[in-house]
């Protein structure tokens, strides 16, 4: 569509498939919840998407990893996160993050909650996913 990406991946196989599918973003390894190399660009974005992030995230790197992001927006820039419940067999992979965890580090990060949505997985795999969009304010 014309815009230009910036893709932050830590890991090896999904950035690959990432850029099988998106070629022409810039992909980098990085990861939350500092961003350091999406940081030390010293670059502010119109739109960053963290879609099914968050629940790699320990507790503990929620608040920062919002800090982050919430650093990188312009000041009508605009923040949307997906999130799940991890399954009980996922224990071990995933962390949960209740929907007010997410609220609040994003309030702390100076970031207020414009839309959010509760959805059944399109994938059909029983997921229910929380989404949410913020603005810099």
């Amino acid at each position: 569509l014309g815009h230009r990406v910036v893709a932050a991946e830590p890991a090896p196989k999904l950035r690959a498939l990432g850029q099988l599918r998106a070629p022409e973003a810039e992909w980098l390894v990085d990861r939350l919840p500092l961003l350091p190399k999406v940081r030390a660009r010293c670059e502010l974005f119109d739109f960053i998407l963290c879609s099914a992030v968050l629940m790699s995230l320990a507790p503990g790197e929620l608040a920062p990893s919002f800090a982050s992001m919430a650093g990188l927006l312009k000041a009508d820039g605009k923040l949307a996160v997906s999130l799940r419940e991890s399954q009980a067999n996922e224990a071990c992979l995933f962390y949960s993050h209740s929907v007010e965890d997410v609220l609040d580090a994003a309030v702390t990060a100076g970031l207020k909650c414009v839309d959010t949505a509760c959805v059944i997985d399109t994938l059909g795999r029983g997921y229910v996913w929380s989404s949410m969009v913020f603005i810099r304010g």
